[in-house]
């Protein structure tokens, strides 16, 4: 299913602001290079592309420099990460991506049972989980404890897998998704980003799941749920 006229012109319309062009851009066929709008002082460029349309977000006064090595990039550019750092000069270590951006505001729902909302009483289950990960695990997944809502899906009484989200915009809701490492290939993750991600188009928003290609039982856990891709990104550090 396609995701409705109304999704995908508020999603539509949160990316055009987030690379301070018109929402019209997205229906013209080209590679355009702009100065950060929402990234304001990162220093790295960020690619959104959808199908044929490629924006890229590169730090004020560099517009030309990379407008040059970006524009021979192909329609499926983003798809190849260490042909975009050849072609831009840079270490593919400094290229993080791709990674596929799907949305949702209405889901196939997965069973809930097990799963729940945490409360004020689950602070000690929730700092459990985070020790269990590691802080890289949780740096790429976790969610903290204050950003409530969050979903979490229980084992004979233990949290083994934590979804949560951060408002982008008006309506996106960044979802974010972790599992504790002695629990994973049973679906709790899945589990817990339903419930989370209901809970937040109840709410009104739109659910936003990201994840790398290479990650491929991710990538198969958004297309469960029903989220409907909608682009692909690539993020650059930049050097000194």
């Amino acid at each position: 299913m396609p995701l409705s006229p109304p999704t995908l012109a508020a999603v539509t319309r949160y990316w055009a602001g987030f690379f301070g062009c018109p929402a019209a851009t997205f229906k013209v066929p080209g590679v355009y290079v702009l100065p950060h709008a929402e990234l304001e002082e990162y220093r790295g460029i960020y690619c959104l592309q959808r199908e044929a349309v490629t924006l890229v977000s590169v730090p004020p006064g560099q517009i030309g420099y990379w407008r040059a090595r970006l524009a021979p990039l192909g329609a499926d550019a983003l798809t190849d990460a260490p042909a975009v750092a050849r072609q831009l000069g840079v270490s593919p270590a400094q290229v993080i991506g791709p990674a596929a951006l799907a949305y949702a505001s209405a889901l196939r729902p997965l069973p809930t049972a097990g799963t729940r909302l945490l409360t004020a009483l689950d602070e000690e289950a929730h700092a459990a989980l985070k020790a269990a990960c590691g802080p890289l695990e949780w740096a790429h997944g976790g969610s903290e404890f204050e950003l409530l809502p969050l979903a979490g899906r229980f084992v004979r009484g233990k949290l083994v897998a934590l979804a949560g989200y951060e408002p982008w915009g008006e309506q996106i809701a960044h979802i974010a998704i972790v599992t504790h490492p002695a629990h994973r290939g049973h679906g709790y993750g899945a589990e817990a980003v339903s419930l989370l991600a209901e809970t937040a188009i109840a709410r009104g928003m739109i659910a936003q799941y990201r994840t790398l290609y290479a990650n491929t039982p991710s990538l198969r856990l958004g297309a469960s749920l029903g989220l409907v891709p909608f682009a692909k990104s690539l993020a650059i550090r930049l050097g000194p």
